[in-house]
Parts: C-alpha cells; structure tokens; sequence
C-alpha cells in the first residue's frame, strides 16, 4: 500500500477524520537481593505479595531466582496497583522499586466512530505524521 492512498485522511477530500492519542504508563516493580538472590524469608514475602508469584510454588521461586541479585516483575500494573504492592513490600522490608514506562500511540477515526487499522507499522506512523503536520485535530485520552 502506498501513503497516497490514504491521502483523504488528512487532505479534507473526506471530512470527519481525527487522530485518537492514546497514552498510558505500565508500571512494574524491582525487587534487589544479595549476589545469591533472595533468601528465604525474601522467597516467603516475595510469594506472598507478587500476583505472578502467588501460584507457583516456593521452590519453584527459589530456582528461578537463585543467583539473581534483581527481579523484575513480568507482569504489568496500572498506577495504583504498583503503588499499593509497592507499599505492602516495603512494608514488609523488602528492597523494592518502581519502573515505568510510557506507552501508547495513535488511531485515525472517523466521525462515524470507525477506526482505521493500518497494520504495517511504518506506513501507519508515516500517515499519523501527514495527518498531524495536515492539522487533523488530535484526541489525547490518558489511562490509568
């Protein structure tokens, strides 16, 4: 597909069209342990507050983790969620950080509502980037 054939976006051939900025923060939580990784009572609190954690077995915790100094959670977590574990591991003694990262991008839609796909990536961010220097208007929505 070529960038021409999605001139009408933002040539105003087609009216109605806005760009929907969607943006959000997935947080994730950093626990630090000592070169050998956590020790027992670190296994026992991590299994005890960790979502991903809470299923699988101690011992099983115990060979993942063991000789890592660092665990990054896999799962991620809206703002107050991460905040809340945040505060239980630190209430529990464990070294603990937050990381975030922001995400998002944008959706051209129309006025009826539709959203436009445009699945090669390169495309669609080269017709985000016409649309905006065409002064198609820009919705920002942030979820937290």
């Amino acid at each position: 597909m070529s960038i021409e054939e999605f001139k009408y976006l933002w040539d105003g051939s087609e009216t109605g069209w806005f760009l929907q900025h969607i943006d959000r923060v997935e947080w994730r939580l950093i626990f630090y342990f000592g070169k050998t990784g956590p020790s027992n009572l670190e296994l026992i609190k991590l299994h005890k507050i960790v979502p991903e954690l809470k299923s699988l077995k101690i011992t099983s915790i115990y060979n993942n983790l063991k000789g890592h100094a660092i665990y990054r959670t896999q799962e991620k977590y809206g703002n107050i969620e991460s905040r809340r574990l945040f505060e239980q591991a630190s209430a529990l003694g464990l070294n603990v950080d937050l990381e975030s990262k922001q995400v998002g991008g944008y959706l051209p839609i129309s006025k009826d509502n539709c959203v436009l796909i445009i699945e090669d990536d390169n495309l669609a961010n080269r017709v985000v980037g016409k649309m905006i220097e065409a002064g198609v208007e820009v919705v920002e929505i942030h979820v937290d």
